[in-house]
């Protein structure tokens, strides 16, 4: 697996694997309902339906929070809500106020909600429960949110406290790659090479 983004945090007390077992099994991913905006749940990270919800090497376990999400185009939206104000002005004679407006849209939203088309996303996580890291690969920092809030709800549900805390640089990555490229050479355990990706 290639990590392109990744968000660092440092854990003070690991789970074991029984217990990162138990904490993913308590949110195990359903299918979206026909009324609801998004669901969220765990998936096995190798996309193998009904397989476990995480892969563990040595003491490194890899496992993927999946997010639903109905797609409703605001354009579309904004149509109808344009058709619903004509109608509403040839049937009462006055133009809709602002509040009426606003639970037309929210209307309309909910009717549409039932067919709409759903976004599926995985947001990958690799835990080391050795060095006590925890390291969430995704660009988005409200994905990042939603897979630390599903699992310490997880957690929590199973009478752990997860003590997870962010690890800052004190010199941001983009610098010290340009101090490398400028000395010709890079700190252990990286080295130069010939491709930037």
């Amino acid at each position: 697996m290639l990590i392109r983004n990744a968000y660092l945090y440092a854990w003070q007390e690991p789970l074991s694997a029984k217990q990162f077992e138990l904490v993913l099994a308590r949110n195990r991913f359903r299918q979206i309902g026909p009324l609801e905006k998004e669901c969220q749940g765990w998936v096995n990270p190798l996309e193998d339906e009904g397989g476990a919800l995480m892969y563990q090497t040595g003491d490194l376990y890899l496992f993927a929070l999946q997010k639903e999400t109905k797609i409703i185009p605001e354009s579309t939206v904004k149509k109808r809500v344009a058709q619903g104000v004509r109608e509403f002005q040839k049937r009462e004679g006055r133009p809709p106020t602002r509040k009426e407006r606003v639970v037309m849209k929210r209307d309309i939203k909910e009717a549409m909600r039932p067919g709409a088309a759903t976004r599926i996303k995985l947001i990958y996580a690799i835990a080391d429960s050795a060095a006590g890291y925890l390291l969430v690969q995704s660009t988005s920092h409200r994905d990042v949110e939603d897979l630390l809030g599903v699992f310490s709800g997880g957690c929590v549900d199973e009478g752990i406290k997860p003590k997870l805390f962010p690890i800052r640089t004190g010199v941001p990555p983009g610098h010290k790659m340009r101090e490398w490229l400028g000395m010709g050479c890079a700190e252990d355990p990286f080295a130069l090479g010939v491709d930037c990706e």
